[in-house]
């Protein structure tokens, strides 16, 4: 251990490993010893914050945090942490301002990516702290909470097979993780009841029954072998094409918002391509809504199909 004229890396020294051993109060007592003997060295703030930390004293943490940051208001770890403790007390628009401006001092910080999602969830933005999300396990990999959150936004925003791939990943990191393991069983169950449930024309058609069960529906409906063949056959057709459009809409809406907000993100973090990001956003956001329009013309059309279908055979 280097020891300076004054005491002070000796102080600061014993004071981390007081810390390291849970003991807060000594570790308290000596990086404020520390700070007496270089009231403007930002390392024994840093230690005391941390201590307090370990000792669960979120202000004091965040009043020690805040010094480091004026000290130092160049580095991004000081805002990060700060952000991070804000979650903690649950004041997530300061949070999220003090991450941006982690940020904006280090774009590469996978951490502040991640407090940030936090955030932006809390705050009901949950494109955005998909966005983020994506970020922070694009920097490290194998950050298996970020993974885990990452998944259980897929599951709100009922992208369950996305989810279910972010599960698995967080399991190939930490087989033993509870929480993945859990998550993964509820996205599995919810795509089961899906596959159960689900039918994309309301009363007029259960699709458990188009295949292999045509008496129930022609009983009901009354009609000949011929016309019930003919109805089979162009539900399932209707079924078939509907589908397609749904999916080409969730992998185009994923490809273009994913894209867009990634956009926004880096022109509120970078003043000098705000311009140039805010108008590639503005292109793939106008892109996205001409792609829904046309999707809507189309299944409007094959609604009304529907309609007519029904209508000759009644």
């Amino acid at each position: 251990m280097s020891v300076s004229p004054d005491g002070y890396d000796e102080l600061c020294g014993r004071g981390r490993l007081a810390a390291r051993d849970h003991k807060t109060n000594d570790a308290i007592a000596l990086f404020q010893q520390a700070i007496a003997v270089r009231p403007d060295d930002p390392h024994a703030y840093e230690g005391l914050a941390t201590a307090y930390i370990v000792a669960k004293d979120v202000d004091n943490a965040i009043a020690n945090f805040t010094r480091v940051m004026l000290l130092k208001p160049r580095d991004a770890k000081a805002y990060v942490n700060l952000g991070a403790l804000y979650n903690l007390k649950e004041d997530y628009k300061k949070a999220s301002d003090l991450l941006r401006k982690a940020l904006q001092r280090d774009t590469r910080s996978a951490n502040a990516y991640y407090n940030l999602a936090i955030a932006e969830k809390h705050l009901g933005q949950l494109a955005m702290a998909i966005s983020s999300y994506r970020e922070c396990v694009r920097l490290q990999p194998d950050m298996v909470d970020a993974h885990i959150n990452l998944a259980n936004c897929f599951v709100e925003q009922k992208q369950l097979r996305k989810a279910i791939e972010h599960y698995e990943t967080a399991l190939k990191l930490a087989p033993q993780s509870i929480k993945a393991h859990r998550g993964l069983a509820h996205a599995k169950q919810l795509v089961e009841e899906h596959r159960q449930t689900d039918s994309p024309f309301g009363r007029l058609v259960d699709t458990s029954k188009l295949h292999g069960r045509d008496e129930v529906l022609a009983h009901a409906r009354g009609l000949s072998d011929e016309e019930r063949f003919q109805d089979h056959s162009f539900l399932q057709l209707l079924a078939e094409k509907h589908a397609a459009l749904v999916k080409g809409l969730a992998r185009h809406m994923g490809e273009q918002m994913e894209h867009s907000l990634l956009n926004i993100n880096r022109a509120l973090l970078q003043d000098a391509n705000q311009t140039i990001a805010l108008a590639s956003a503005r292109e793939h956001f106008s892109a996205t809504l001409e792609f829904t329009r046309q999707l809507y013309d189309q299944m409007k059309s094959q609604g009304e199909q529907l309609r007519q279908h029904e209508a000759q055979l009644n």
